[in-house]
């Protein structure tokens, strides 16, 4: 049998490797990411750190950095996420034991604000409560995957494609990674 081809990294993984070796550098651009709004000043670090963005896709990649850069302050090491676990995902590790997703009313509240936002700083607020949510968690989304369901949002043809996928995500069980022994 032999091994699948390894496939060559996309931008939007080489920008997330790039969040995270700001994240191993403690890089003060990522607290400014996390405090970055789609509307106002145009912010130069910011753009710096989505560079390789293409204009349709900055502010996509913003809005995951600023997520990214949320879920990491504090910790030590750098978390690429589970494969396959995007936003909807994320929303339902939110909780105590017993009482996570659709099992905890916050949870519920940030899919419903998620699901029914319409404007790029609408989501960029509901992300920063989504972040705040998210710190308590240890498994965090697919950070590449976040930013491709973000870019979706944004698009007004795949806008409802997007917020359904949210929500088929935080209703449908997905069990934590386990380490290879």
């Amino acid at each position: 049998m032999t091994e699948p081809e390894p496939t060559a990294p996309t931008a939007t993984d080489r920008y997330i490797r790039t969040l995270a070796a700001a994240a191993h550098a403690h890089d003060p651009a990522l607290r400014r990411l996390s405090k970055w709004q789609p509307e106002g000043i145009v912010d130069p670090v910011v753009i710096g750190l989505t560079a390789e963005a293409n204009d349709e896709q900055w502010i996509s990649w913003a809005l995951t950095g600023k997520l990214f850069a949320r879920w990491h302050f504090g910790r030590a090491s750098v978390r690429y996420g589970t494969e396959g676990a995007g936003l909807g995902h994320a929303l339902r590790t939110i909780g105590s034991p017993g009482a996570r997703g659709p099992r905890n009313p916050a949870a519920l509240r940030l899919l419903t604000r998620l699901t029914t936002v319409d404007s790029d700083p609408a989501l960029s607020f509901t992300v920063d409560a989504i972040g705040t949510a998210l710190r308590s968690s240890d498994y965090p989304p697919r950070w590449s995957s976040v930013a491709d369901e973000i870019h979706a949002w944004r698009n007004p043809q795949t806008r409802n494609i997007t917020r359904v996928l949210w929500a088929r995500q935080f209703h449908t069980y997905q069990p934590a990674p386990t380490s290879a022994s």
